[in-house]
C-alpha cells in the first residue's frame, strides 16, 4: 500500500458519457470519511463541478442490496 494523502480539498468533473474502464481516484483502498459541499455546484457545457471538503464524524454505510432500493 502506498502513501496515506490527507484530502483538504476534492474538485470533481462530472462529465455525462461512458468511455469505458477508467482510472482509479484512490488507488489501493480508501480510508472512509465524511464529505461536505465547500461550494455550489458549477455548471458548464454539459459538465458539473463539484466541490468537497472533509467533514465531521464517521460516515453510516447502507445496504445498496435492499429490495426497495430505487423505489420512488
Amino acid at each position: 500500500m502506498g502513501p496515506r494523502v490527507r484530502l483538504d480539498r476534492l474538485d470533481l468533473w462530472v462529465f455525462p458519457i461512458v468511455l469505458g474502464v477508467g482510472k482509479k481516484v484512490f488507488d489501493g483502498g480508501a480510508l472512509p470519511a465524511n464529505l461536505v459541499v465547500l461550494e455550489p455546484p458549477v455548471a458548464s457545457k454539459g459538465a458539473v463541478l463539484l466541490s468537497y471538503g472533509l467533514g465531521a464524524g464517521t460516515p453510516g454505510a447502507g445496504d445498496m442490496r435492499r429490495e426497495d432500493r430505487g423505489v420512488g
